[in-house]
């Protein structure tokens, strides 16, 4: 009561004798005053957590817009804030580093908190990997540091899907099948997808037992999950389809692929079209090979999604050599449908290898120019299926290419799918001439090298196949090819590439 009762004489007094003071000499009291209400604000207002949060906020954005130098100024701001945050904001930092172009100084830093031989932080031992895995041919020569990084991810995150993932996957591509299984096991509650991977893979292993349990165990959960859904899931519903296939349930599998599609539309369910139309025409193949129009519909259905895939476009030219019910052979069942008004363009290419095997040669060219005239793209769809056709159909596929190349002479894509069909046929020198023309001409040349490469293994010439792989590792790849110098349809035939 003292100090108050003091404090308020000595401030009436104060302002009691103002007009006969001299202002400017109470100005340092008036600052001075000031001062102290701004530091108890600043005090009182002081909130670390909210700063930080603010810092954090900054630093995404500019990670987001690539402002790379403000993502390293928040960074160290959020250090000397919170030293908890250091390896995250020098995860940050690394990225940053990275974008400047600065690759020692962010290397140096990424060793600091992910070095492979021990566990650092879990973030950034992922990025290490992840980094590794982006890298041109990486798999094989950084398998080990990749691997490395993922033990550290595992050994901070025992349950890091995607650790398990990775790991599962590559081993998967190397062939260590039971390594795989032990990884994709361990996140399979968390992804019920990887039930199919597993079947697959323990029937790669001949282990048929594992496989129908993980068959049974997918098809059990998928079904419940499609059935007891109150919409329609394209990701439940595909490993639904996936696992009656496994089953060899092909049609109960088309039967809820067509439900799906009516639900959700095509798009969800396009990669699942040609494997399901592939399974379900082999099946019928083998069971009931008199349905060939329903398999010549399976196939066009699935070509109408993927026209390139080499297992439908196999299947096409494998028509004629079924043996049918109704007729002692395909071929001549076909060859009577290539006669109506509406017929499907694909199928005039199956009429000509059955011409070709019969030695008419007059409707070979019939057949091919009457698909040219139908279908645009036909002479993208000679190629493909020249390339799809393999040894079986190897002389045949050279009189596609053949024709391909007689619409389009200068379309490099053509000319390599010739040169190798050549070099198959042991008339390499013909084929090298077709595959060094492309090499002038495509951007992508890491194939023509390879392709170069097994052609100068065909002649012996080792070393100079070994320069060929080398170039072939070190060229782009997943850019897109010349345009066709031809002008007739050249926009239809670059739309298939």
């Amino acid at each position: 009561m003292k100090l108050q009762e003091y404090l308020e004489d000595w401030i009436a007094d104060w302002i009691g004798t103002w007009p006969r003071r001299n202002p400017w000499k109470d100005i340092p009291s008036i600052l001075a005053i000031l001062l102290g209400i701004g530091f108890v604000y600043i005090v009182l207002s002081w909130n670390p957590v909210s700063i930080r949060g603010r810092y954090a906020s900054i630093m995404n954005h500019a990670l987001a817009s690539k402002d790379y130098p403000t993502v390293l100024v928040a960074c160290q701001r959020m250090m000397s804030l919170d030293p908890s945050l250091r390896h995250q904001s020098l995860l940050c930092m690394v990225i940053a580093h990275q974008g400047l172009g600065h690759q020692d100084k962010a290397q140096s830093l990424l060793n600091t908190i992910a070095p492979p031989d021990r566990p650092v932080f879990a973030q950034a031992h992922m990025y290490a990997a992840r980094t590794l895995l982006q890298q041109r041919d990486a798999l094989p020569q950084q398998f080990g540091l990749i691997k490395a990084q993922l033990d550290q991810v595992l050994a901070l995150e025992p349950e890091s899907v995607e650790a398990h993932e990775i790991l599962g996957s590559i081993y998967s591509s190397f062939g260590e099948l039971s390594l795989a299984c032990d990884h994709f096991s361990a996140i399979v509650k968390q992804r019920p997808n990887y039930m199919i991977t597993l079947a697959l893979l323990a029937r790669k292993q001949s282990n048929e037992k594992a496989a129908e349990n993980w068959t049974h165990d997918a098809l059990n959960y998928f079904q419940n999950a499609v059935e007891q859904s109150e919409s329609d899931k394209p990701s439940n519903r595909i490993a639904y389809i996936q696992a009656l296939m496994l089953k060899n349930d092909f049609e109960k599998a088309r039967a809820v692929l067509d439900e799906g599609r009516k639900l959700s539309g095509d798009a969800p369910y396009e990669a699942i079209v040609a494997p399901v139309c592939v399974g379900l025409a082999r099946h019928l193949a083998t069971t009931d090979p008199g349905k060939l129009d329903f398999r010549i519909k399976l196939i066009r259905e699935g070509m109408a999604v993927a026209p390139k895939d080499v297992e439908l476009l196999g299947l096409l030219l494998g028509l004629s050599e079924r043996e049918g019910v109704e007729f002692p052979q395909a071929g001549d069942r076909i060859i009577k449908m290539l006669g109506k008004k509406d017929v499907w363009p694909p199928l005039l290419f199956v009429g000509a290898k059955i011409s070709r095997s019969r030695g008419d040669s007059g409707s070979v060219n019939t057949f091919l120019e009457h698909a040219n005239a139908l279908d645009p793209k036909a002479p993208v769809l000679a190629h493909n299926l020249a390339m799809a056709g393999g040894m079986n159909y190897i002389q045949f596929g050279l009189e596609l290419v053949d024709f391909a190349i007689e619409k389009f002479p200068n379309e490099p894509l053509f000319r390599m799918g010739r040169g190798q069909i050549l070099t198959r046929l042991s008339r390499v020198q013909e084929g090298l001439s077709d595959l060094q023309y492309c090499l002038e001409r495509l951007e992508n040349k890491a194939p023509v090298h390879q392709a170069i490469a097994d052609a100068y293994l065909a002649l012996g010439m080792k070393n100079l196949a070994v320069d060929q792989l080398r170039l072939s590792n070190s060229s782009s790849v997943g850019t897109a090819p010349s345009k066709a110098e031809s002008v007739k349809n050249q926009q239809n035939v670059e739309s298939e590439y």
